[in-house]
């Protein structure tokens, strides 16, 4: 099963470990983190935030040692450099120029 984790359901990292360790306890074996603020702050995380957080959630995981999958979603992508929602991606010339950051473990 994959769950649609919203940003951890948790600001502090900590906090977002212990949540990403309580789904994998319940067999969630897949999941995603997204980049929108969980504290009610406005819009999203800035990008060295974004990479801690995913860090942290991918971290938890291997503690577990189970097979768990980790989606780091972008939904900044989605917004104009305002923090607006947009209505498509067509503004952004190329899927491949898209900025991309893995933090897989080596």
């Amino acid at each position: 099963m994959n769950a649609d984790f919203e940003s951890g359901f948790a600001h502090d990292v900590e906090e977002l470990a212990a949540n990403v360790r309580r789904a994998v306890n319940v067999s969630v074996a897949g999941r995603s983190i997204e980049d929108i603020r969980a504290d009610g702050g406005p819009n999203f995380y800035d990008t060295a935030t974004s990479v801690e957080r995913i860090q942290t959630a991918r971290a938890a995981i291997d503690q577990t040692g189970e097979d768990v999958t980790l989606v780091a979603r972008t939904e900044i992508l989605l917004s104009d450099p305002r923090g607006y929602p947009r209505q498509s991606t067509s503004w952004w010339p190329s899927p491949m120029q898209a900025p991309i950051a893995s933090t897989r473990p080596a």
